[in-house]
């Protein structure tokens, strides 16, 4: 029997969060895809994601029953508040517009880069090592190192999602955010 076509769909940030979950989900042979990116310039995109989540889980829940091959994936960068705490205040957001938690088997999948999506995508393109004390504590967007490495093209999205099928050693110890998120997916149907 054929397997039936997942839909996505994406609440995120930015474009670049964007982008690498889309090259994530194509990996996993998952094309049907809609995004929601924050705009940009029009406040916290953190915000955004956060109060735009409510609507969107109410939306997916109404049909998950009856389609089993739904999925929502928020993702929000865990900047200085850290993977666990950033997934606390979705839970929270769930809660105070009424709505219960997420269950441990719902196809909501939350994906945290700590600090931020730049430390992913340098982890995953192989180049953390060029980066001066390299941990998910430390922010990278605005590095001169990681912007060159960006520029010279050693780390894209494009990379960082053609690694994600293999765990690096030493990646749940570096990015607990990042070994977090392999579990998360694991919520997506097969």
């Amino acid at each position: 029997m054929a397997r039936e076509r997942v839909r996505a769909l994406v609440l995120c940030e930015d474009r670049k969060q964007e982008s690498f979950l889309r090259a994530i989900l194509k990996g996993l042979r998952i094309e049907d895809v809609r995004s929601e990116v924050a705009p940009r310039g029009k406040g916290s995109a953190e915000q955004w994601v956060r109060l735009r989540f409510p609507d969107q889980a109410r939306a997916f829940r109404s049909q998950a029953p009856h389609q089993a091959n739904l999925v929502l994936l928020v993702a929000t960068d865990g900047d200085a508040m850290g993977v666990v705490a950033r997934k606390a205040t979705l839970d929270q957001s769930l809660e105070s517009k009424g709505h219960v938690a997420r269950s441990p088997d719902e196809r909501i999948a939350y994906m945290v880069p700590t600090w931020s999506i730049e430390t992913w995508l340098a982890w995953l393109s192989g180049q953390s090592s060029q980066l001066d004390g390299f941990a998910e504590t430390k922010r990278f967007k605005d590095d001169p190192t990681y912007r060159r490495l960006e520029e010279t093209k050693v780390v894209s999205t494009k990379l960082a999602a053609a690694a994600w099928a293999a765990p690096r050693a030493g990646e749940a110890k570096t990015l607990p955010s990042l070994a977090d998120a392999r579990r998360e997916l694991q919520r997506v149907p097969a």
